[in-house]
């Protein structure tokens, strides 16, 4: 099993590395076989595990038996947005790196950790490329894994920042929908984004960095609540 995890960790990290050198080809390709094998060995671990260390309709019914994963996750992010007038800007570019020293036996919970990584990624690398090329089998693409890596997320407790990754999905998943034509579903998750980032400010979020990203998503909110101009209209 461990080295099963192993090589989705190899496949993802491969893919992150191809992702911030702009090749979308062989990032999209690392990342589908990363999901591919993640998706294998998370059901093999299933099939050997209780019921109760996995519940698909009720992520959180494991209580305080639900200890948080010891996978350390690297989010590595970098905004080089120039403009607000246009949705590829809009997108965060924030990729997981998933830590290579840590060894097992691994939990429910980082066999989870791992499947989300790389659904997650796959999904920031679809966006950028459906936005750049317009292509819409692209974006539902990315919506698809923006969902799975949703559900994912909400079942695993990170020991990093996980608020920052919610932050980076809920920014991209309403950016995405906007693109998609979906106003409601956007602005449904840009109130969980502004709640997010607000609960963070109201608690003294005060590190640079975390400065620069409130900043990003609170101007992100700004620009998506107004929607797109159409022709014809007043």
């Amino acid at each position: 099993m461990n080295e099963e995890w192993k090589q989705v960790v190899a496949l993802n990290n491969a893919g992150t590395h191809h992702f911030f050198a702009e090749n979308f080809p062989e990032a999209i390709s690392f990342f589908e076989k990363a999901v591919i094998e993640a998706k294998a060995t998370l059901l093999k671990y299933q099939s050997n595990t209780s019921p109760k260390a996995f519940n698909r309709t009720d992520p959180h019914a494991q209580g305080e038996d639900c200890e948080e994963s010891k996978i350390q996750l690297e989010l590595r992010d970098r905004d080089d947005c120039s403009s607000l007038d246009n949705d590829e800007n809009l997108v965060s570019r924030c990729c997981i790196w998933i830590s290579e020293s840590t060894e097992g036996p691994f939990s429910m919970q980082d066999c989870t950790t791992f499947a989300m990584s790389s659904v997650y990624n796959l999904g920031v690398t679809y966006h950028l490329v459906g936005l750049h090329q317009g292509s819409r089998p692209f974006l539902e693409k990315a919506n698809r894994y923006y969902g799975l890596a949703s559900q994912l997320f909400s079942q695993v407790q990170l020991r990093c920042d996980g608020s920052r990754l919610s932050m980076h999905l809920l920014n991209n998943w309403a950016t995405l929908h906007r693109s998609l034509g979906d106003q409601f579903m956007s602005r449904q998750l840009l109130r969980q984004l502004f709640c997010l980032v607000s609960h963070h400010v109201d608690l003294g979020w005060v590190s640079a960095e975390g400065h620069h990203q409130s900043n990003l998503f609170l101007r992100n909110l700004l620009v998506l609540l107004y929607p797109p101009h159409t022709a014809g209209a007043a």
